[in-house]
């Protein structure tokens, strides 16, 4: 079977954002027949719905968005669609997800599933509380393992992975596409046993839901990981307030800090336009002392931010240190503000 997806947008004002409604049908593409429980959301946030029993599905969001408009149901494969296409798709099929024998890959794994679960854990949710403090409900759904050849970790789901994370009060589903992790000893602590993720690779897409959003501490605590966090400052680069909220950025960490203007070309646009990063590295450091590097695929790098802090391309950036070091556990929802519940403003 496939599935039928037609699209429909529609644009409202509110508060004076330009928010916009996204609306449509799902549809078994054999039967003809609407299909109720498709889950339709946009990727990393709180922004979602399921189809009722027409097939229709409804969307609000405060401002422009540019995450990936997910649609997934049990026995087909997930669909994305992406941004600059949502606008002009009227029809999408899906293919039923393919059963296959589980592949037979020849390396020397020697590791008990103990051990290989004890690091996944670790590289995938994450060391901090948060992460400690996370769960992975249905972990008969992942398959772990380690290529002792070249020191690899890898991670495979046959379905959505839901995690409970009860430090930041989110349940989470994951639609994991690629983990891997390479595992080494620490380089300076020669009698630590331990090993260490050194190339962490994760790729996938996730949908939020609050479940402990009125309690005084998970709201601080949210308020906390946002204050650190990559969607923070990058909707403070689309605002011109990064030196407002304390943000410094440095060419070199051993020289002073620059102006925003100096790295960001079209610095403090509010609209879709595009930025600029000139530079090919840079630093980022909060106000709290975290360091990130922010590095770009060449010099002059242009991409957008949107009203969420999205940015895109997302692949031409890469972030090391604070921002690079986020696991699952230490994400909120991309629609999260500080000043607003389940993605909405208040």
């Amino acid at each position: 079977m496939r599935l039928g997806l037609v699209l429909f947008f529609g644009i409202g004002f509110l508060y004076g954002i330009q928010a916009q409604t996204y609306t449509g049908f799902i549809y078994d593409n054999n039967t003809k027949e609407p299909l109720l429980g498709v889950s339709v959301y946009f990727d990393g946030t709180t922004l979602g719905t399921i189809t009722d029993e027409k097939g229709y599905f409804q969307i609000a969001v405060d401002g422009e968005i540019n995450a990936p408009l997910m649609a997934t149901f049990m026995g087909y494969s997930p669909f994305t669609i992406a941004s600059a296409t949502r606008g002009g798709i009227t029809h999408i099929y899906l293919k039923p997800t393919q059963v296959n024998l589980t592949e037979v890959i020849l390396v020397h794994d020697d590791w008990q599933a103990k051990k290989k679960w004890k690091y996944f854990r670790r590289e995938f949710l994450g060391r901090t509380k948060a992460g400690r403090q996370s769960t992975i409900k249905n972990p008969e759904v992942i398959q772990l393992r380690y290529d002792k050849n070249d020191s690899i970790l890898y991670a495979y789901a046959d379905d959505q992975i839901h995690i409970q994370n009860d430090y930041l009060g989110y349940d989470i589903t994951y639609n994991l596409v690629e983990f891997s992790v390479k595992l080494e000893p620490h380089p300076y602590l020669s009698d630590d046993n331990e090993l260490y993720g050194t190339q962490v690779k994760w790729r996938g897409s996730s949908f939020f839901k609050e479940t402990l959003a009125d309690r005084g501490s998970i709201k601080k605590r949210r308020v906390k990981v946002y204050n650190s966090s990559l969607s923070r400052f990058m909707r403070a680069a689309k605002n011109g307030s990064l030196e407002e909220i304390g943000y410094r950025l440095f060419y070199d960490l051993k020289a002073p800090a620059v102006a925003p203007s100096v790295v960001f070309g079209g610095y403090g646009i509010a609209d879709n336009s595009k930025l600029l990063a000139k530079p090919k590295t840079f630093y980022i450091q909060d106000s709290e002392g975290h360091i990130s590097q922010w590095q770009n695929k060449k010099p002059g790098q242009s991409f957008q931010v949107d009203f969420y802090g999205i940015h895109t391309p997302w692949d031409q950036i890469t972030f090391y240190g604070q921002f690079g070091e986020t696991r699952i556990g230490d994400m909120l929802p991309l629609s999260y503000f500080p000043w607003k519940s389940n993605g909405r403003l208040k």
